[in-house]
């Protein structure tokens, strides 16, 4: 049976270990029509085993520009995500988690670029607080307002398109199962 009858439209692409990015390229391209299915993957660990030694532990500093989310390494993460999905674009682009070390100004600017450049359609993110979510779409509207679109379009603003809660291994409670939860005390 093929991966796409069982109707899923998203296979899950986690960006470490890197190869997963391969195998899902190669499978979309043998099985898939690029505009039937919906790319996304993440970015904020090192992808590559080399990287990912450093990441583990084996020594105490990880190498600059394999983590994180500064402007040179969301650069080169989505091209590389997309050599390894051997596609044009991703369809969602989602940040792994909040960095502290890279300011969220920067973050925001260059997941914008990346939306302009057409190298993603959306961004989303993972694994962060509600105030983390708030900040970082206050600098995008911030970042919308210093670089407005042509004056016959509005203001382009690289909002978030998806924000996926942070789930546990022991907890294995579906999203929807807590969603519905937490809103049925509020009604």
């Amino acid at each position: 049976m093929k991966y796409t009858q069982l109707r899923s439209t998203r296979p899950p692409t986690p960006t470490r270990p890197s190869e997963s990015e391969v195998l899902t390229g190669k499978f979309l391209a043998e099985f898939c029509k690029r505009d039937e299915v919906v790319i996304a993957t993440k970015l904020f660990f090192p992808v590559s085993m080399t990287e990912a030694r450093f990441a583990a532990g084996a020594t105490s500093q990880v190498p600059p520009n394999t983590q994180g989310l500064s402007r040179k390494r969301i650069f080169h993460a989505v091209d590389a995500s997309l050599k390894r999905l051997n596609t044009d674009y991703i369809d969602l682009y989602q940040i792994h988690r909040w960095d502290a070390r890279t300011p969220i100004e920067e973050t925001m600017e260059a997941l914008h670029d990346v939306v302009k450049a057409g190298k993603a359609r959306y961004i989303g993110g993972s694994s962060m607080r509600a105030w983390q979510f708030a900040k970082a779409q206050q600098v995008a509207k911030e970042i919308s307002q210093e670089s407005p679109g042509p004056s016959s379009a509005p203001a382009s603003c690289p909002s978030w398109t998806t924000r996926q809660p942070p789930s546990s291994c022991a907890c294995r409670q579906t999203n929807s199962r807590r969603w519905a939860k937490a809103t049925s005390r509020t009604r």
